[in-house]
């Protein structure tokens, strides 16, 4: 017999042996309490004790703190656990019953071998949170989401670690006075009335997401606002009205924000940010960090500040400023103005004439991709007029020191007009007259000709070794020039020419004859592998690809292309051209080009070349002819034109672009951005951070592994999110949204959409448009872990499914219509409007209960604490806001 003392320290196991009915009770200590065979009665006492009743039909109290209840699916069925309470878990051996996993609290849990009871436990006590692991599931009560409404005074509002919402539906009821502290869990702010504040660093803290539907905004927040290394989402997509949002002093956390229709202004501080503008002329700022920024819709000006920032101007005429850091800007639509600022930037117009503005050193080692007539460069305070009526090339001297790269101008291009007036030059592109030539050599010797009217001298050498196919052309001249490189036999007569600026060489080397079939499988390994590239694995597999895509009777000819200069950089690209296009029935080239012996950056063009395995940092660009383009482990900038193509951007953190065609594109890799272009594509993003452009037509976008970003573009897409947390934004037109893995966020924009959250604790947002929303399970190895999903219709008549787990809806305008089907958990609808059409939509005799009549689920209906309406359909639990049971009528339910 133990003393009172010795029961108060007692930290062992209890045990009730045997097969006779016997009463344990523990003490203050942490002990296992385990029973026998027999019909025990169970106490823990004080401490954080397991109580395991073994057989018969036993009662188990786990006392005071938090407890553990533990047994098989046979010996729990019919045991009663009399005060589980949020926190405490129940851990059934040798079970899979992550079936539970988001439900609604319940007094039952069904075993598999019979019921657990659990007393005092109702859908208002919380939700269960299952997880399988080692063959046992461990079914945890988790708490219920608290609401609070905020008033105009100075609030200070109790919450738990839950998942909970707080509501601000008047004017000025966010003021600086309250104290407002989310805690753990992922929790809510939405505001639906105009705000103006001042936060400091006590008013709002812990609260990860900001959803702003209606009113005029106008709040700056506290570097305490967002915790270090979190983030806040701050959502605006729906509201009409301005929003300003000044989170400049925020050091340690990151914003993700988005705008509405209206012209907002949102400004973040010096966190990786996310800031899309939306509709409306927007102010988008961003602080240090490399910040990722979309303007959407109007006429937006976009700030990036320091650090290597991405800018999307898109649709509009905007304002593209990268400042400090190596940015990459693209303009879009409409005649755009583009300063990349201090750091080595990238500089895309997009369509429409568009201006590139800077100081000279500005430009240093700047890229500009798309320079065309019609576009000008806008140099501030230096005389450049020197330039005016010189032949156009591909680098161009502004800084003085360090040349700007101009991506596709050759001196075929056309000539520059430089202009001096008001401190400024103007540059622009005068295209070329009709007509022309060049010179052309074959054969051995060396021979002379004219481009552009300079004198061009080009030597082609023939090596001793007259059975292969080697053959050196040198451009020995002042400008550019060209020769054949391949003059097979059993080619169907093709003919390659490489085009080479000045001080360039090129060795191409391989067979003299055309291979076929198994040859070219063997040759075209061999010639990659001999290049002892770090990517020759991942190369490989793309070259056998490409083979496979060949009819058997194709000839192939195989080159290994390596171009050399003894310049510092080059002023054009080197081109490539095969003599006619081909689908790969006939006659196709394969061409290993190592550009690792010229300056980083070089440009190489690809004009009717089927294949080619680029290795080292350089720009890619192509003409005709549908090309498949392979990259290695370097960073490169591949974007192709005409024709069905089909790119891998490879290991390096590259730039994938494409023109016209049905083009498929791989980022592979690293941190890439890829762009589709004016048909049909296909984008995958691959491993790391990517960013992925559908642009124009219905595109397929893939994000897969990594924290992806996907836009869909113009026309009706479909894009998948892949492993991680993921952004997609549908952009115009009807598009389909998978978010997949991770706790994604989904932006259907304009358009009827379909947005599928999928696993994880993800944000649906329809906007305009008829949309359908289904937010999916709630974590990623489908188990249902507690988290929950938020769906938000937007304009228009949307579906809202909330899916397993715990949801909150906000339906917006329009008559919206919430689906409730069997066992999806917890739906809390903050919006719910009957006079503006919304209804639920419940399965008829859902989860089995007799419910099909509007009487049915009244009868059902009860109030919380806070006056609103909780409906209990039998395994489902919807939650309305606001709206009180006695309201409850027919018009607020449909059935299905």
């Amino acid at each position: 017999t133990m003393t009172a003392a010795q029961r108060a320290a007692f930290t062992g196991t209890l045990t009730a042996p045997g097969t006779a009915n016997l009463a344990v009770t523990g003490s203050a200590g942490n002990q296992l309490v385990v029973g026998g065979a027999g019909s025990d009665t169970l106490n823990g006492g004080a401490g954080t004790d397991t109580m395991s009743g073994g057989a018969g039909v036993d009662n188990l109290t786990g006392g005071s703190e938090t407890d553990t209840f533990r047994g098989s699916a046979a010996e729990l069925a019919g045991d009663t656990i009399t005060d589980l309470t949020v926190g405490e878990s129940i851990v059934v051996t040798g079970a899979d019953l992550t079936a539970l996993n988001g439900q609604s609290a319940a007094a039952t849990i069904a075993t598999g071998s019979g019921n657990l009871n659990l007393t005092g436990i109702t859908g208002a006590s919380g939700v269960f949170s299952a997880v399988l692991a080692g063959g046992n599931t461990t079914i945890t009560l988790t708490a219920p989401p608290v609401s609070f409404t905020l008033t105009a005074g100075a609030d200070n509002p109790t919450l738990d670690t839950g998942n909970d919402v707080l509501t601000a539906n008047a004017t000025n009821v966010l003021n600086a006075g309250d104290t407002i502290d989310g805690l753990a869990g992922t929790d809510a702010l939405n505001i639906s009335a105009a705000q103006t504040v001042t936060l400091n660093a006590t008013t709002l803290t812990n609260v990860e997401t900001v959803n702003i539907t209606a009113g005029a905004q106008s709040v700056t927040t506290h570097d305490g606002t967002v915790a270090s290394g979190q983030t806040m989402t701050v959502n605006g997509s729906t509201n009409t009205s301005a929003i300003n949002w000044d989170g400049s002093a925020e050091t340690d956390g990151t914003f993700s924000m988005t705008g509405g229709s209206a012209n907002d202004t949102l400004i973040s501080g010096s966190g990786a940010d996310s800031l899309k503008g939306g509709a409306g002329d927007d102010v988008l700022r961003a602080g240090n960090g490399s910040d990722v920024l979309s303007g959407g819709a109007g006429n937006d000006t976009l700030s990036g500040g320091a650090g290597a920032d991405l800018i999307y101007g898109n649709a509009g005429t905007d304002t593209l400023l990268g400042d400090a850091g190596n940015d990459t800007l693209y303009g879009g639509d409409g005649a755009d103005v583009i300063s990349g600022g201090s750091g080595q930037d990238t500089l895309v117009g997009g369509a429409g004439n568009d201006t590139f503005t800077g100081s000279a050193s500005d430009f240093n080692t700047d890229t500009i991709s798309d320079f065309a007539v019609g576009d000008s460069i806008v140099v501030t305070g230096k005389d450049l007029s020197a330039l005016n009526g010189t032949a156009a090339s591909g680098t161009i001297d502004i800084s003085g020191s360090v040349a700007t790269t101009l991506t596709g101008i050759t001196s075929g291009s056309g000539t520059f007009s430089a202009t001096f007036a008001g401190g400024n030059t103007t540059i622009t592109l005068v295209a070329p007259p009709t007509g022309g030539g060049g010179g052309d050599s074959g054969g051995g010797g060396s021979s002379g000709g004219s481009s552009g009217g300079g004198t061009v001298v080009v030597t082609d050498s023939t090596p001793t070794n007259t059975t292969g196919g080697d053959r050196t052309i040198t451009n020995n001249g002042s400008t550019a020039g060209t020769a054949p490189i391949v003059q097979n036999t059993g080619n169907n007569s093709n003919v390659v020419t490489a085009t080479l600026p000045a001080s360039v060489s090129i060795t191409s080397s391989g067979p003299a004859t055309a291979t076929i079939g198994t040859s070219s499988v063997e040759t075209l390994n061999a010639a990659i592998a001999g290049r002892n590239s770090a990517s020759t694995q991942q190369l490989t597999t793309g070259a056998d690809t490409f083979l496979r895509r060949l009819s058997t009777t194709t000839t192939l000819d195989v080159r290994t292309i390596i171009p050399t200069t003894t310049s510092s950089s080059l002023s054009s690209p080197i081109v490539i051209t095969g003599s006619t296009s081909s689908d790969g029935t006939v006659q196709s080239e394969a061409f290993v080009v190592d550009m690792r012996s010229l300056p980083t950056g070089s440009t190489l063009q690809l004009d009717n070349i089927e294949f080619a395995s680029i290795m080292g940092s350089s720009t890619v660009t192509g003409g005709n002819g549908d090309n498949f383009v392979t990259g290695d482990e370097n960073s490169q900038f591949i974007s192709l034109g005409v024709g069905d193509d089909t790119l891998y951007g490879g290991a390096g953190a590259d730039t994938i672009g494409s023109g016209s065609g049905k083009d498929i594109l791989y980022g592979n890799q690293e941190n890439d951005l890829v762009f589709g272009g004016t048909e049909e594509d296909t984008l995958y993003g691959g491993a790391n951070e990517d960013v992925v452009y559908g642009n124009q037509q219905s595109d397929v976008i893939y994000g897969n592994m990594g924290y992806d970003t996907l836009y869909g573009g113009q026309d009706a897409d479909t894009l998948y999110g892949g492993q991680h947390q993921d952004v997609l934004y549908g952009n115009a037109d009807a598009d389909v949204l998978y978010g997949n893995n991770g706790l994604d966020t989904l932006y259907g924009g304009a358009g009827d959409d379909v947005l599928y959250g999928e696993n994880g604790a993800d944000i649906l947002v329809g906007g305009a448009g008829n949309d359908v929303l289904k937010g999916g399970l709630s974590s990623d190895d489908g188990s249902h872990d507690g988290s929950f999903d938020v769906l938000s219709g937007g304009a228009g008549d949307d579906s809202l499914y909330g899916g397993l787990g715990i949801d909150w809806i906000y339906t917006g305008a329009g008559a919206d219509r919430i689906y409730i089907e069997a066992m999806n958990g917890f739906d809390v609808v903050a919006d719910f409007d009957v006079s503006a059409g919304d209804q639920l939509m419940i399965q008829a005799n859902l989860n089995g209960q007799a419910i099909s009549t509007a009487a049915d689920v009244i009868a059902r209906a009860t109030d919380d604490v806070d006056g609103n309406v909780e409906i209990d359909l039998g395994g489902n639990y919807v939650r309305l806001i606001g709206i009180h049971s006695s309201e409850l009528n027919e018009s607020y339910f449909g059935f299905y």
